[in-house]
């Protein structure tokens, strides 16, 4: 589908593409496997779980999938949505669920206009939802990556299934849904400790697929935008920041400059990864609020520069203007800032020189060099540093960073509104930053700027925490960093209280 057509069908809520088939290679080796294993129903239905017509159900719907002939399963394709959906809800064994599974993503794929078989009210008096969803959001809790997997596959498409009211997904389904992605990419990229991988390495790609589809209902697209913002707002809680797993993905794929530590490796260099990660990204830039605040909230410009300085595709670079365009029509004037300090127009000029045969993308590319030049033309000399401090990148090739006057008309804008731009730069430095070494010794070296021209510069720094993090870096291994860190803080220690 073309680029314009696609976003207007983003934007006006409407799914491009029903995750059937979801094609990766593990998923189908796994469902290989589980067609030549027999399945021991007739224990289901001694024990009165299933009857005998049940039974006979079951081993026919088997038959038809191994031999890819489901008209007969089609005829009954209601009665069978039920029966899978009651399996599901009722079994605990995850040998089993991956059966059921494997039979109702059969009778999905082989009717993918007949969903509304699979929704139906609650069997259950103590049931949480109506089905499909009490049944689905069940198996991302089994301890089984095959379960889990294909149960958030089966919750996304009945969650962006267009239905009548009733078919619409409860809330709690959505943010079930959202946990259990988080918990993925929290793997993947190490943050929840996890080692062990039953998925062989598959688990991301395949979660980064189905969170692609899910996001272009608008509805889940604000839930995932409200839960990372919550969690923004909220760092020390028990909270699901989806948007900043996205962007240390696309930031260890990218073999980004901020990229601070090993852990990161498993999922660097994957370029699929990299474009599903973005994709994510475009697709929830079309909610206003998240366009508005990616940059805001969570530093996207210097990732998403680094992103397109490194594609090999040209369809990376596309998502990522895509991302910029979204950001700069739902608020100009301060991602425009933002867009320029992280160094985007100097790359959006490199870019232009390419001469792609996209020729909306080329379009897209002027709209953004326009409106970034237009707010170029508006900035003073201290509102460029400024952007180029909050994008988290800091260079010497910016020439305000040594110029004394510079330093003499504007040190004492740093400690405005409660020191905020001064907290800002002290933040760079501090550990977990992502701060690349360059950006280290501009910071550095910024502070001893600060303090040799603006009386009771330490006073400020103190209350900042800067000392402490300074002294963090006079042993850097970078020579640079370390000598930057050395000259300030024998400024700092030197400058008596005023």
């Amino acid at each position: 589908m073309p680029a314009k057509q696609a976003k207007e069908a983003v934007a006006a809520g409407v799914p491009l593409s029903p995750l059937l088939p979801l094609e990766n290679d593990w998923l189908d080796s796994t469902a290989d496997r589980l067609r030549d294993r027999q399945t021991a129903w007739e224990g289901y239905q001694r024990a009165d779980l299933i009857s005998n017509e049940e039974l006979q159900m079951l081993r026919d719907a088997e038959q038809a999938g191994r031999e890819h002939k489901m008209q007969t399963v089609l005829e009954k394709g209601a009665a069978y949505a039920a029966l899978y959906m009651r399996l599901l809800n009722r079994l605990n064994r995850a040998d089993t669920l991956q059966q059921v599974l494997l039979l109702s993503n059969d009778l999905a794929q082989a009717a993918p206009d007949k969903l509304g078989w699979f929704f139906a009210p609650a069997d259950e008096e103590d049931a949480t939802y109506d089905q499909p969803f009490q049944s689905t959001v069940k198996l991302l809790d089994v301890d089984n990556a095959y379960v889990n997997l294909k149960g958030a596959q089966l919750l996304a498409i009945f969650a962006t299934f267009q239905g009548d009211a009733s078919a619409q997904a409860p809330k709690g389904a959505l943010e079930a849904l959202v946990r259990y992605i988080y918990k993925v990419f929290g793997a993947a990229i190490g943050r929840d400790g996890s080692t062990a991988d039953e998925s062989e390495g598959n688990a991301t790609l395949i979660v980064l697929t189905i969170l692609a589809d899910a996001l272009r209902v608008d509805k889940f697209r604000r839930l995932v935008w409200h839960m990372s913002e919550d969690a923004y707002e909220h760092p020390n809680q028990d909270t699901f920041n989806l948007v900043s797993h996205l962007i240390t993905i696309v930031r260890t794929t990218a073999h980004a400059r901020t990229q601070s530590s090993a852990r990161d490796a498993p999922v660097a260099g994957k370029p699929q990864e990299q474009y599903l990660t973005l994709l994510c990204l475009w697709i929830l830039s079309f909610d206003k609020d998240a366009a508005s605040k990616l940059e805001t909230h969570f530093s996207i410009a210097p990732v998403l520069v680094y992103a397109a300085e490194t594609a090999l595709k040209q369809k990376i670079v596309r998502l990522v203007i895509g991302i910029w365009s979204n950001m700069l029509a739902a608020e100009p004037k301060a991602n425009a800032t933002r867009l320029l300090g992280a160094k985007t127009l100097v790359l959006c000029e490199t870019l232009e020189g390419r001469k792609y045969a996209d020729k909306e993308m080329e379009a897209e590319l002027e709209h953004v060099m326009r409106t970034l030049d237009n707010r170029l033309a508006q900035m003073s000399s201290y509102d460029q540093y400024c952007s180029e401090l909050y994008s988290g990148k800091l260079s010497f090739d910016n020439p305000v960073h040594a110029l004394d006057d510079f330093w003499k008309e504007n040190a004492e804008k740093l400690v405005e509104n409660d020191d905020k731009v001064l907290r800002q730069l002290v933040s760079l430095l501090k550990p977990g930053a992502h701060t690349d070494e360059e950006t280290l010794a501009v910071a550095c070296s910024d502070m001893g700027k600060f303090i040799h021209y603006f009386d009771g510069a330490r006073r400020h720094l103190d209350k900042a925490g800067a000392k402490q993090v300074i002294m963090s870096l006079i042993d850097h291994a970078d020579g640079n960093v370390k000598y930057h860190a050395l000259q300030t803080l024998a400024r700092l220690v030197s400058t008596s209280w005023k």
